[in-house]
Parts: structure tokens; C-alpha cells; sequence
């Protein structure tokens, strides 16, 4: 490393391509065997800015990292979009009131910089910044870039790649023409941002940012909160995650709702805890066991009828469920109900393969939750009446979002080609709602 600079109490390091490339000179012979001196850097930078200015180019892809290299010894550079005349701007960076540098696009490298700037603000995009200090990665920020194996000769102005998922978000600025929802050409843009999104397979959504809206600071900032960090907070999640945000909707417990969707992907397998589920309602005094009884007393009812129909014999010297229930299983009178580990669960799911399909071990699988769930609302084992509305209410809740789910996904078939991803086309109206 070259270059060493202390910030925050922290300490930055820079090598010879970096200092060369941040620095915007290209004309500094640096001795590649000795460290370059701090304070003759600041010196032989701010002598270029004052005198040759026109000898300084800046990468306008990096605009953002230039001026942020600058700061750290000391020399401020300012960016602004000037207006040269009606709907025309001009992106300009300044270093004490003198344009040492204008971009050759009009408009996209401010949208570049405000769009990392933005990304400062909240939390949630510290993975795109490099740890020890405030540049962004390039590696994680691509701008104005076509992709090697691309076969489109349209490109997306930034792609940000999501933090620990294998996909991007993409943002669109409107930098010379149609400048509002209202151009005729409205319809030939949405089709070029699919054709984009087409090629990119990677992208989740987009977010597109009007030139009146990048102009307008306070448009923009408002914009950006909610067409690029809200969107990316709904967007930035595992599958798991998603379904179990969703299903938390419904039933208002993180730990169970993890347990159901875990019990979906390995749907064979007990995987929710009874006790998990017990300790959301409030039973009778020994409720718990005498409805552990009849819940398993009906599986083992069924086992006998799906026997009886596929006209098989049962054959096991005797009915050894018969030692485990009482005849009247679902009022059992058992005065040490209070606890139900002397049940022996090993023993009675062992008769039967069929029995494992919905219990063992006090855990639930996917089809025994169902079928465990819906029989607390009846019988007499909830103290409380309102617990067994809301267990139904719960299952309820659940199907409704299933259905719904459904509904929405046959919506996108139909939606898709007027941009179901696509973010910010609409009137800047709604980001007042």
C-alpha cells in the first residue's frame, strides 16, 4: 500500500491504481517502492485543481468515490446539476467555485451520485460500502455497464446486487427524452425496460425515476425511500423469509410460523412442537393430555377405517390401543391429567407407519397440524371460548392467504407486460399517500 490515511480513528489504505485512478490525475509518478507522502499528495492535487484543472478526468461512473477520496485528505468537491436552459442540465463537479470537471452525460451521473448517497442513509445498504471506509464496491454496485454474456444491446443505468441472495435490483433514470407519464412514447419505454429485464434474468424489480423527479431533490429523496428502500426491504428475503413474514400475518408467532413452513418443505416429517401450540391457548385444568388422547384416539380410528377399506385384516394380536384409551376417551376422568408424559408416544407410533404420517414424538407433521389445530375449536379442553374462535379464525386466515396467493400470481400472468416490477412509472401523486 501506497497511501495511508487516518479517518474516524481509522486507518485507510489506498495503492498506486487507487490513488491514481480516485485522485483523477494521471500524471503522478508515484515510486512504486516507497509510500507516497501525505501531505506532498495534497499539494501536488490541489495545485492540479487550482491550475490545470483540464488535466484531472474522473471515471462518471464513480463520482460518488472520487469526491469521497478527495474528502479524506482534506479537499472538498462539490457536484451540481446547472441548468443551461429549459428541461437541459449539465452535471459539473467544482472545487472552490471552479468546474474542474463536466460530465459528458447530462444528467445520469448526479442520479448515480444521489442514488449512493441515498444508499448512506439507511442500514440496510452498509453491505454496499467498503468496510473501512465510505467508497462504494463496484462489485456489488454496477453502473452503466454491459455484462460480457449479455444479448441485449440495452443495458439497466445501476444494478445493485441484494446482500447473501443471487439477485439484483436495477434503477432506471429518464435522462434525455420522455420526460414525464404523460410523453406519447410511454408504452415504447416499458417495453424497453422488459426487453432489459428479459436479458437480465437476475433482476427482481426496477425502479424508474422521471427527469422532473431527479431535478426536484425533495421529489427524489421521497422517492427513493419508498420506489428503492421500501421495495428492496419487500424484495431482500429468502423464500422462507417471504412465506414466513406472510405467514406471520396470521398466526402472530415467528417461532411457530418457522415450524409450519419447515414442516411444508419436509412434509413427512414431525417437525411441530404440541407444546408449541398449547402455549398459545389456555386449557382446562388436564385438558392438554385428554385431548392428546382423543386427537390420537381419532388417528387411530381412521387407521382402522382406511383398513377396513382396502379390505385388509388387522392383525396385530389384539387392539394394543386399547391399554393406552378409555372407552370414553374424549371426557376421561383421570385425575393426574395435569401432566401427560407418562403417555407412551414410542409405543403407539410404532403400530403403524399411518400413525407417523401425522404424529411422533409430540411433534406435528404438515397434514397433523391441520387436523390438530381444528379439533381444538370443539369439545370442552379450552377455558376460554375466545381461544377456540381464534384457533378456527387462524386456519381461516391461513386459506384465505393460500387462495389469495393464487389469485395474485394468475394477476402477474396478465399484468407482466405492462411492468408488475417495474417501480415509479405512475404519477409522483401517490408518493403523497
Amino acid at each position: 500500500m501506497v497511501l495511508i490515511i487516518k479517518k474516524n480513528n481509522k486507518y485507510i489504505e489506498f495503492g498506486n491504481s487507487d490513488v491514481i485512478i480516485l485522485s483523477g490525475i494521471d500524471n503522478i509518478i508515484i515510486n512504486k517502492n516507497l509510500s507516497i507522502d501525505y501531505n506532498e499528495l495534497r499539494k501536488i492535487m490541489i495545485i492540479t485543481l487550482n491550475n490545470t484543472p483540464d488535466k484531472i478526468k474522473f471515471n462518471n461512473k464513480k463520482i460518488y468515490n472520487h469526491i469521497i477520496f478527495y474528502s479524506y485528505i482534506g479537499i472538498t468537491l462539490v457536484i451540481k446539476l446547472d441548468k443551461i436552459k429549459i428541461n437541459k442540465y449539465k452535471t459539473n463537479i467544482y472545487y472552490n467555485s471552479i468546474i474542474i470537471h463536466t460530465c459528458k452525460k447530462t444528467i445520469e451521473p448526479y442520479f448515480n451520485y444521489l442514488i449512493i448517497t441515498n444508499f448512506k442513509k439507511y442500514s440496510e445498504f452498509n453491505y454496499l460500502f467498503y468496510s473501512d471506509n465510505e467508497l462504494f464496491d463496484d462489485n456489488k454496485v454496477i453502473i452503466d455497464m454491459i455484462e460480457s454474456n449479455s444479448k441485449s444491446n440495452e443495458r439497466f443505468d445501476m444494478k445493485i446486487y441484494f446482500n447473501n441472495i443471487n439477485k439484483s435490483f436495477a434503477l432506471e433514470c429518464n435522462e434525455k427524452h420522455h420526460l414525464d407519464k404523460f410523453d406519447s412514447d410511454l408504452r415504447f419505454e416499458i417495453s424497453r425496460i422488459l426487453n432489459k429485464k428479459y436479458y437480465e434474468r437476475d433482476v427482481r424489480f426496477i425502479s424508474f425515476f422521471w427527469y422532473y423527479e431527479i431535478v426536484n431533490i425533495k421529489l427524489f429523496n421521497i422517492k427513493f425511500k419508498k420506489y428503492v428502500r421500501n421495495k428492496f426491504n419487500e424484495y431482500n428475503k429468502t423464500k422462507k423469509e417471504y412465506c414466513v413474514e406472510k405467514l406471520f400475518k396470521s398466526i402472530n408467532n415467528k417461532k411457530l410460523c418457522e415450524s409450519i413452513y419447515s414442516s411444508y418443505k419436509f412434509k413427512n416429517e414431525p417437525i411441530i412442537d404440541i407444546f408449541q401450540i398449547n402455549s398459545l391457548v389456555t386449557f382446562v385444568n388436564g385438558g392438554e393430555k385428554k385431548y392428546l388422547k382423543y386427537f390420537l384416539h381419532r388417528l387411530k380410528n381412521m387407521y382402522i377405517e382406511d383398513m377396513k377399506m382396502d379390505n385388509k385384516i388387522y392383525e396385530n394380536g389384539g387392539d394394543k390401543f386399547n391399554d393406552l384409551f378409555d372407552n370414553n376417551t374424549s371426557e376421561s376422568n383421570d385425575s393426574n391429567d395435569s401432566d401427560y408424559n407418562d403417555l407412551d408416544y414410542n409405543n403407539l407410533n410404532s403400530e403403524s407407519e399411518y400413525i407417523k404420517k401425522y404424529f411422533n414424538d409430540n411433534k406435528l407433521t404438515f397434514d397433523g397440524f391441520g387436523h390438530y389445530i381444528l379439533g381444538l375449536g370443539f369439545g370442552n379442553y379450552l377455558q376460554f371460548e375466545k381461544d377456540k374462535f381464534r384457533i378456527t379464525e387462524w386456519y381461516n386466515k391461513v386459506m384465505f392467504a393460500l387462495i389469495k396467493s393464487f389469485e395474485n400470481g394468475y394477476d402477474d400472468l396478465d399484468k407482466l407486460a405492462y411492468g408488475k416490477n417495474i417501480f415509479g412509472l405512475d404519477n409522483n401523486d401517490e408518493l403523497n399517500n
